[in-house]
């Protein structure tokens, strides 16, 4: 793990973790710490908790956050008592629902009376993932049926229209230390990709998220399942109304551009305002994604914390999908989520 050295004398071991910041060494320490945690259950070995020091080396006079050779916040196999369930969706959302300086790890941890260490980290990561495990049931992508009933519904405005795409930027609030620059679009700040596919009703039917912040549209749509899968996703004549940033295809169909020779300029014209007039369904769908969960407009994640959980990167970008899942169906999906919640125990 990078920060972390370990060395050994006997039957002694010492880890030593160094940054600028207490709170990040005490992190990357208690993450450190972990992994040895884990290596011991497996070889089924015990280490002297009451032989154990934590000792701090700084000029500084704040104080490190506590750390626990073992970690003690959720259930394990051990029955370990966990926070509440409803406390960790509660902290989930308000990160997620938060931007800029409301975000912040300390002012959440305060907040919610929590460790700002790794237990402020692990919980996200926890119940962001049981989520996901829901995602292929309550984001899908129509059948045959809904397919061709889409189309019925929506036939007066684009014959054969059953969704629209776009891609959208979820920037980052401090540029990655691994492959930073694949992370830098073309709007000239650090982000990942997402894209996003709605109906006609704003209701999110796909997501692909993880994309470098410098990745073109079009690249994206071309090693989705969109466009790999089209024979299985799409039924005859069905396609998505794009952007002129993506390729004009059979499945995917987008404006005139302006150098286009096709058909005379009126018609055009009249094409594209008629295009844009549908289209513009997934940027009102982006639009109040974005002001649900503010996490969407700058998404902050330390980037030492990157440069190991990748990823997680990957899922935190998620919040996307997140927000489709915890927009449909209530009810039925806070039921589910605390089953998951409650089985999940493979984060000590």
């Amino acid at each position: 793990m990078v920060g972390i050295v370990t060395g050994t004398f006997g039957d002694d071991t010492a880890i030593l973790a160094s940054a600028n910041d207490s709170s990040v060494a005490s992190f990357k320490l208690q993450a450190g710490l972990g992994r040895m945690s884990k290596w011991l259950q497996r070889w089924r070995m015990k280490a002297n908790e009451t032989k154990s020091t934590h000792v701090t080396f700084t000029m500084r006079r704040d104080t490190c956050p506590e750390i626990k050779l073992v970690t003690a916040e959720f259930t394990n196999s051990h029955s370990i008592q966990q926070f509440p369930l409803d406390l960790q969706l509660a902290i989930v959302l308000y990160r997620l629902g938060s931007s800029g300086e409301n975000a912040a790890i300390r002012k959440v941890a305060t907040l919610f009376g929590v460790g700002d260490g790794e237990t402020i980290y692990k919980i996200p990561r926890r119940v962001i993932r049981s989520i996901l495990e829901l995602q292929t049931k309550f984001i899908t992508w129509p059948d045959v049926a809904e397919r061709q009933d889409v189309v019925e519904k929506t036939y007066h405005e684009h014959p054969h229209c059953i969704g629209y795409i776009d891609g959208t930027e979820i920037k980052l609030a401090e540029a990655p230390v691994v492959n930073h620059t694949s992370y830098f679009s073309k709007n000239r700040v650090y982000s990942i990709k997402a894209q996003v596919v709605c109906d006609y009703q704003l209701k999110i039917r796909h997501v692909a998220v993880g994309h470098y912040g410098s990745a073109h549209d079009a690249r994206m749509f071309r090693t989705s399942a969109l466009c790999i899968q089209e024979n299985s996703l799409f039924s005859s004549e069905q396609w998505l109304a794009g952007d002129s940033a993506y390729p004009l295809l059979k499945t995917l169909i987008t404006p005139f551009r302006s150098n286009s020779q096709q058909l005379d300029y009126s018609k055009r014209k009249t094409f594209n305002l008629r295009h844009s007039r549908f289209r513009v369904r997934i940027e009102h769908r982006f639009g109040l994604l974005k002001e649900r969960f503010g996490s969407l407009k700058e998404l902050r994640i330390p980037s030492w914390l990157m440069a190991e959980f990748e990823p997680f990167l990957a899922i935190l970008g998620d919040a996307s999908g997140v927000v489709g899942l915890c927009t449909a169906e209530r009810t039925t999906f806070g039921a589910e989520l605390d089953d998951v919640l409650s089985a999940d125990d493979s984060i000590k």
